[in-house]
């Protein structure tokens, strides 16, 4: 099944990413305010080109945050990281906060657990959060039922 059919659940974001983007401009401004030794324009150029690549990577980030429900496994997507997760191995699904870096754009998540350690926990934020959670909970049914049997 290609996942071009299957529906694109996108990342709601949440007050953190316009606060991340205030610091970036604050860091722009900081970088040309300061003076730099000797003036040269070697100290400013190159943290700006650093600080323009992080923000590059931030954005593509942003808008290209979501999630697949497959047959098998639940697919997200955020710039040029992707992860499954199998829904035999998911153990619990909760609601909660965390600022923790994650596949969510939002402080409000919904944790998924794949063990005990926070290792194995994926966080995510979908915009239709009540649908995502039938539908996961549906495949997860299905998958647990599909494994029990084999």
């Amino acid at each position: 099944m290609k996942i071009k059919n299957l529906k694109k659940y996108k990342a709601k974001p949440g007050i953190v990413i316009p606060i991340v983007y205030f610091i970036f401009v604050l860091a722009g401004i900081f970088i040309w305010a300061i003076p730099s030794k000797n003036n040269e324009l070697i100290f400013k150029i190159v943290p700006t080109c650093i600080l323009i690549v992080i923000l590059i990577l931030f954005t593509w980030a942003v808008f290209s945050t979501y999630y697949v429900l497959t047959d098998k496994c639940l697919i997200c997507f955020s710039g040029p990281l992707k992860i499954r997760v199998l829904y035999q191995d998911i153990t619990d699904i909760t609601e909660g906060i965390s600022l923790l870096s994650s596949f969510s754009l939002s402080a409000k998540r919904i944790f998924i657990n794949r063990g005990r350690n926070i290792l194995r926990r994926v966080d995510v934020s979908p915009r239709e959060k009540e649908e995502f959670l039938e539908e996961l909970t549906l495949k997860i049914q299905k998958s647990k039922e599909l494994y029990i049997k084999k």
